[in-house]
């Protein structure tokens, strides 16, 4: 799967390839960006259509898979990707991850209070990481889609 994603509030968009996760792939970018990154968008394809994508935006190429975030690419993204929601730019999305700790034999879901800006945590009831998973994803729900 090729996903396109960008820093929050940034110019800047990374064109690449997750063989298969998507958001496996982001959590791990997410762990070594100072900022928050956002999906915003994604399609079918392997290795060979993220080089074609890479050699048709050369010309805004920044360095590795990051790209200047220009209307070429916009446009590109609204008309070929799938889950582009602009939406989600318009408020701040409440991201879940799921954290192993050596003293616990449960998984933790831990996120970031957007009105504290400290962090939160809840046990996963589970030591399964497909289990967790599904109730990271619930949890998400549970805390973007509440009635504010």
């Amino acid at each position: 799967m090729i996903y396109f994603v960008q820093p929050r509030g940034r110019p800047f968009v990374k064109i690449g390839y997750a063989g298969r996760s998507v958001e496996q792939r982001v959590c791990q970018l997410q762990t070594c960006s100072p900022e928050e990154l956002i999906v915003i968008g994604t399609m079918w394809g392997g290795k060979a259509n993220e080089a074609i994508l890479h050699e048709r935006f050369a010309h805004l190429h920044i360095r590795g898979e990051w790209f200047h975030l220009m209307d070429e690419i916009q446009s590109f993204i609204q008309a070929e990707a799938t889950k582009f929601r602009p939406d989600l730019f318009d408020r701040k999305r409440i991201k879940v991850w799921v954290q192993r700790f050596k003293d616990r034999t449960n998984l933790m879901l831990q996120w970031i209070d957007p009105h504290t800006n400290q962090r939160k945590s809840k046990s996963a009831e589970t030591s399964d990481p497909s289990l967790a998973e599904m109730r990271k994803t619930q949890m998400e729900h549970e805390l973007n889609d509440r009635p504010s």
